[in-house]
């Protein structure tokens, strides 16, 4: 028996101001974004053969990339916003909320004589959540505060197992997570805030 199961997952959630716009507030101006990204890949290849000698391969790959900011834009041009207050915030959509990217590889053979077992999980996962004000942008604050809020809850797992039954029985399984999280609240080289 084989099993494959493959993922490709690419999200992006963005609130923003985009260049050349002119924004004029009184009271608090929000640009706020939320993100939830689960993906997942599971592959189960199980085989139990009254033949001689049974097989089973699992390969489970889950490659996701999750993408959250909240900004004000400049991209090399002006961009000017006046705000009683400003609150610039990229944030998980609820308390205990958090993206989850799982790869499970289960492989196992049984047969009379023999059985060969392989398991291979890969995760690869990479988050990037930002609340910026970007190069170019020029923000100007009348009495009020200017917050910049990031977070990002994020859990990576990998998990590969297998079992060979048979008077002789031969198993193999590797699990690979690689998850990279970049979370950050900046006010970026070149953006001016006064206030």
């Amino acid at each position: 028996a084989a099993a494959v199961a493959i993922t490709d997952v690419n999200s992006t959630t963005q609130a923003y101001l985009a260049s050349d716009d002119v924004i004029v507030a009184t009271g608090l101006l929000n640009i706020h974004s939320t993100s939830d990204t689960d993906t997942a890949a599971a592959a189960d290849a199980s085989a139990v053969s009254p033949a001689s000698t049974g097989v089973g391969v699992a390969v489970a790959i889950n490659d996701a990339t999750a993408v959250n900011q909240a900004f004000i834009s400049g991209a090399g041009q002006i961009t000017a916003i006046t705000a009683g207050s400003l609150l610039i915030e990229a944030v998980m959509p609820a308390v205990g909320a958090e993206n989850t990217f799982s790869a499970e590889a289960i492989s196992g053979a049984g047969a009379a004589t023999a059985g060969v077992a392989g398991a291979l999980a890969w995760n690869d996962a990479d988050t990037r959540t930002e609340a910026l004000i970007a190069p170019g942008a020029a923000v100007i604050i009348l009495g009020g505060d200017a917050a910049l809020t990031a977070e990002n809850t994020s859990r990576s797992t990998a998990t590969a197992a297998s079992t060979a039954g048979g008077s002789a029985g031969v198993g193999a399984s590797a699990a690979f997570d690689n998850a990279t999280n970049i979370t950050r609240a900046e006010i970026e080289d070149n953006a001016v805030l006064t206030g």
